[in-house]
């Protein structure tokens, strides 16, 4: 690095360029300097080989610098200039002037630093209406970027994320110093294996529903500029597979950002507004996954970066404790996503549970366990029928209730022992079974969810009068409802954390929307 060295130095010195400089800041990562010169930014990349990236000759520089420039148009199109070479002739170095080319330089339209997200984030700036265009940009760009199949196949498929998490567990493991932080590591490790290995179907289906993108790479508040628009700079070049993959992967690197600089609200809101643009529900189920993985890699780039020579004290002191915060957080959401879930849908009969809770299950992989199917498993009883059974009688006695809930919640603590989530389906309109439930999940070490289905009382009688003629697994019938409704316990017991009332006269995939981003917020919290 002799000859880049003594650049520099000359890259220091406002006489060096051939345009007007008001003042020079350099800006450095364990991969590039960027100096910025009021008008102009110039990024230089660093003749290193770490692995991952290689920048060891200048002809490989030079490639990934019209890589760079390639590629970052998609999001900053008017931001990216050029490619320029750096000449040296007796010792003196020129932008694209006589000599011999020593390096090349990305030339880039310099952004105000105050419009990065950032420095708005810092200001205590940021609003809904920002949050929710820069939500519709990324949503806009991961629907237009397309791969051919056998890259989308190839880069969203299990073996390619089980081989780049390996990577990156094998690459961190020299980084990790102390007893605590291997003990972390190992645990963290262990966590994505089962999550792999539980979960390979989440993957399946995301390949065939074409989320797999050549995203951005390296989604981070300082590098979005809301400047004309939405500016966003600095995608990753110089190695397909940290940049093409699930656009789950891509948006997490973001909200994994904004949790690490406390803004852990905008977080919840940035991906409410993704979620609601993009129609992409399912992303939720992977996007703890995927903030660990980028948490581990923000820990991989810091440690890489603090053991350079160049690093000051200062500046290593901030590194080690900005490292050990990232691996903070990747234990945090990897202790998350190897937690099943208890999912209770409450409410009266035709107010929509069951369908959203069929629906959850779907996305989940998850049979939602059914009261209605149970108490006629376990329960002397009769096959449904257009004719009306007492409210409260036959197999709806309290004894009945009592023993169809006791088999219900003996399921779910089955399935809950075998780290697997659960789904119950039922009226719930007696408090104390709730209690039961949220006790068992509770005392199962697993989180607890109570979505309230609620629906308008003309909308549950136009309902309840359709079984008539169509009967289905619920006995309860127009006949039974004032009952129902007087003799339901109102939700009032359960942390309004971890209650959501869901409108079932929504559209369907609105109101499941609505609940996977209140389940990320509920395990955020």
């Amino acid at each position: 690095m002799t000859h880049q060295n003594d650049l520099d130095r000359a890259m220091r010195e406002p006489a060096f360029y051939p345009h007007p400089v008001f003042d020079i800041t350099v800006r450095e990562t364990h991969s590039a300097r960027v100096y910025l010169t009021g008008l102009f930014a110039y990024k230089i990349k660093k003749p290193v080989d770490l692995g991952f990236l290689n920048f060891s000759t200048l002809a490989k520089r030079r490639h990934y610098c019209r890589r760079e420039v390639l590629l970052n148009r998609r999001l900053a199109q008017d931001v990216y200039l050029d490619v320029v070479p750096v000449t040296c002739q007796s010792g003196r170095f020129f932008l694209d002037g006589r000599g011999d080319t020593v390096e090349y330089a990305v030339r880039m339209k310099q952004l105000a630093e105050t419009d990065s997200l950032a420095a708005i984030l810092t200001a205590g700036n940021m609003t809904d209406a920002g949050i929710n265009i820069l939500a519709q940009r990324l949503s806009d760009f991961h629907r237009e970027s397309m791969l051919p199949d056998a890259a989308t196949a190839k880069f969203g498929g299990l073996a390619h994320i089980t081989r780049i998490m390996e990577e990156t567990f094998d690459q961190i493991r020299s980084f990790v110093e102390s007893d605590e932080d291997h003990r972390r590591h190992d645990i963290i490790r262990a966590a994505a294996r089962c999550f792999l290995n539980r979960r390979r179907t989440f993957f399946d289906d995301r390949v065939r529903e074409h989320r797999i993108k050549d995203g951005h790479g390296d989604l981070r508040c300082e590098h979005i500029y809301f400047h004309d628009g939405i500016k966003i700079i600095d995608c990753i070049e110089f190695n397909p597979g940290f940049r093409l993959g699930d656009v789950a992967n891509d948006l997490a690197f973001l909200i994994m950002d904004l949790d690490f600089r406390g803004q852990i609200e905008w977080a919840r809101r940035l991906l409410a507004a993704y979620v609601e643009y993009s129609g992409d529900a399912g992303l939720v189920v992977l996007i703890d996954f995927y903030k660990c993985y980028r948490a581990l890699v923000r820990f991989k780039v810091t440690e890489i970066r603090r053991r350079e020579a160049s690093v000051t004290t200062g500046q290593g002191a901030a590194l080690k404790s900005d490292g050990e915060r990232f691996l903070s957080l990747a234990f945090r959401y990897a202790l998350r996503f190897t937690r099943p879930t208890m999912w209770v849908f409450c409410g009266l009969p035709a107010s929509g549970k069951s369908t959203l809770a069929r629906a959850l299950g779907d996305i989940l992989h998850i049979d939602p366990l059914q009261s209605d199917g149970i108490r006629k498993r376990i329960l002397p009883g009769r096959t449904p029928t257009a004719e009306y059974t007492p409210f409260a009688a036959d197999i709806y006695t309290p004894l009945a209730d009592k023993l169809t809930y006791g088999h219900m919640l003996l399921a779910a603590q089955e399935r809950l022992e075998q780290n697997e989530s659960v789904i119950l389906d039922a009226t719930f309109r007696k408090r104390h079974f709730r209690e039961e439930a949220c006790r068992l999940a509770l005392d199962m070490d697993a989180n607890f969810i109570l979505v309230e289905c609620r629906a308008g009382d003309v909308q549950i009688r136009h309902r309840l009068k359709l079984r008539e003629s169509a009967p289905g697994l619920s006995d309860a019938r127009l006949i039974h409802h004032d009952a129902l409704k007087q003799d339901f316990d109102p939700v009032l017991e359960i942390d309004p954390c971890r209650h959501i009332v869901a409108d079932t006269g929504q559209p369907l995939e609105s109101t499941l929307r609505q609940i996977m981003v209140h389940d990320a917020a509920i395990l955020e919290g």
